[in-house]
């Protein structure tokens, strides 16, 4: 599971208020997609109305510079400087895995029958 970063004065940037509380829907909405799709903050044009958002949303958060025009869909404007990229995610989930594995390993040992 990846975790979408949101500062605690996100509601009152200028930027924010520009777009409105709809867009900012959206916007969120496409955050967590991107996150769990590990996106890197992209959004492809068809994942909008899945979303729930609509052609006039992401334009105002185009309008709001929250968001950029990329070929097939939409983008994050500065999703790296406040979200972890794909490869960090990958990176962390496999260490977590390989300490899960250790603490496994650890634990059967515990519990293991004496010879």
């Amino acid at each position: 599971m990846a975790w979408v970063r949101i500062d605690d004065g996100f509601w009152s940037h200028p930027k924010v208020i520009a777009a409105g509380n709809a867009a900012i829907g959206l916007w969120i909405k496409a955050a967590s997609y991107c996150a769990q799709h590990l996106t890197d903050g992209f959004v492809p044009d068809h994942v909008v109305p899945l979303l729930g958002g609509t052609r006039t949303q992401a334009q105002r958060l185009l309008s709001a510079k929250l968001w950029q025009k990329a070929d097939g869909g939409w983008v994050f404007h500065d999703w790296d400087d406040y979200q972890l990229l794909k490869e960090k995610v990958l990176e962390r989930r496999a260490a977590a895995k390989g300490r899960q594995a250790a603490w496994r390993a650890a634990q059967k040992q515990k519990t293991a029958p004496p010879d």
